[in-house]
């Protein structure tokens, strides 16, 4: 009994998790330090061979890189909201935001009425099953051909066209699991049908669905970036990087990637959040 047990105890027992903090920071942080440690030592021997080399920026380059987005676009009259990333960095978030919010509502909608009712379901999931199999960026140039007059609307349908099969056939799947006795107790307690659909199918699913837009915010930021790269603007993170590409900065490029990187989990972490904070059921059970 005590050998067996010995033998479960280690790293690689499948489930085992690691309770020590310690570990958990170490281990976390080994990739992130294996990848800074090649960068640097490849932007360290580049520069050996060529000191003015671009292609892969030294720390100090980068530092001036950053210096250079945070320069005022108006050096005359100096204005925070004129500031070249905090300019960018607003822009994608209103574009992110709205595709998303849009994107969402419609996914929870469709697939939720499409689960719960024979209906809805022969209407809407044939179509969207089969339109689910078109890459969104193959879509770009038909979407800048009907909406180039109006380029942030095009961005926000990217951004829409990419995340909302994904999502409506998580949220149809996600409602066809509930439970049947639990909607059988809903209409034995005398609730109605859109009751039933709202309070409880709804409610029992929305922890899933809030873990199904965590992860769509990945495909959501692709193609907010796709859009900015493709479609004419004159700000945006896609934007500005595309723009000091043709300049080979790099060294803004990485800035505006690490940028990237920490509002991604920045919105992660309030979404898993409002998940724990909103469904403690879910996650006690």
């Amino acid at each position: 009994m005590n050998e067996s047990k010995k033998k479960d105890d280690h790293f690689f027992t499948i489930g085992k998790s690691i309770h020590s903090l310690l570990i958990k920071v170490i281990l976390g942080l080994c990739l992130f330090i294996l990848v800074t440690g090649l960068y640097m030592y490849t932007s360290y021997t580049r520069h050996l061979e060529n000191p003015k080399d671009r292609m892969v920026p030294t720390l100090f380059q980068i530092i001036e890189g950053i210096q250079e987005t945070f320069e005022y676009k108006d050096a005359g009259a100096p204005n925070f909201w004129e500031i070249r990333i905090v300019r960018d960095v607003l822009a994608s978030l209103r574009r992110l935001l709205i595709g998303m919010v849009i994107s969402v509502i419609l996914a929870v909608f469709i697939g939720l009425y499409s689960a719960a009712f024979g209906l809805f379901d022969s209407l809407n999931m044939p179509f969207i099953r089969s339109f689910s199999f078109i890459p969104p960026i193959a879509l770009l140039p038909l979407i800048f051909v009907w909406l180039g007059k109006w380029p942030e609307a095009a961005k926000i349908v990217v951004i829409i066209t990419g995340t909302f099969f994904v999502m409506v056939t998580d949220v149809y799947m996600r409602v066809k699991q509930v439970p049947k006795k639990l909607i059988d107790k809903g209409y034995t307690l005398g609730a109605s049908t859109l009751e039933v659909l709202h309070k409880i199918m709804l409610r029992y699913t929305m922890p899933g669905i809030i873990e199904s837009v965590r992860l769509a915010m990945t495909p959501a930021w692709i193609f907010l970036i796709a859009s900015e790269f493709s479609i004419p603007s004159t700000e945006g993170l896609g934007y500005y990087m595309n723009v000091v590409r043709r300049q080979l900065g790099v060294n803004i490029i990485l800035w505006y990637i690490f940028v990237i990187v920490i509002i991604g989990v920045v919105i992660d972490m309030i979404l898993k959040s409002l998940n724990l904070f909103t469904n403690k059921w879910y996650f006690n059970k």
